[in-house]
């Protein structure tokens, strides 16, 4: 079940579920706009990158917001998917739609793209060929950055110069 608020790691998560062929549940939710999907394990199934080739918005729930009866009824239907999957085994290639403040619920039935870099066995964002990012987690402001590796003890010192900064596991905690 992908319960993240994150783009990259939906990519991420995708090209490894494809790879190993893994099912998994996509829901994700901004405004009052709601999506749900079940990605199989089939070779053939589509897939999250077939469906959102790349990021198409700069909308976050941080600058929109999310409406917290969406991330419920979201929640409840991805559930629902599992159960289903679950219990017997049966699966449909859609994408549910929703916009929760009209009532309005769309399902779509979704294929494969020909030139989809996952369903081609091309794993962009496992194989790390993805430029540097700096990802910006909602409303957390927690971020995390992608790319080359950093030296964790100089880039604490130059935070330290600006405020607070906790050091974790292979995480900084910086706040000014």
């Amino acid at each position: 079940l992908d319960c993240t608020d994150n783009l990259e790691i939906r990519y991420l998560l995708n090209d490894y579920c494809k790879k190993h062929q893994v099912p998994w549940i996509y829901a994700g939710g901004i405004g009052v706009l709601g999506a749900i999907s079940f990605f199989g394990n089939n070779k053939d199934d589509p897939c999250f990158a077939c469906i959102f080739p790349q990021a198409s918005s700069n909308q976050t729930c941080e600058t929109v917001g999310v409406i917290n009866s969406l991330t419920t009824l979201v929640g409840s239907l991805q559930t629902t998917l599992c159960l289903k999957y679950l219990v017997s085994g049966a699966y449909e290639t859609t994408l549910l739609r929703l916009n929760i403040w009209e009532q309005h619920f769309e399902k779509i039935t979704v294929s494969k793209r020909k030139n989809c870099d996952a369903c081609n066995y091309r794993y962009m964002h496992l194989t790390n060929k993805q430029e540097q990012k700096i990802i910006k987690y909602c409303s957390s402001g927690h971020y995390q950055f992608y790319g080359k590796q950093h030296n964790f003890a100089e880039v604490k010192s130059k935070l330290e110069k600006l405020g607070e900064v906790k050091e974790f596991t292979g995480c900084l905690r910086f706040k000014n």
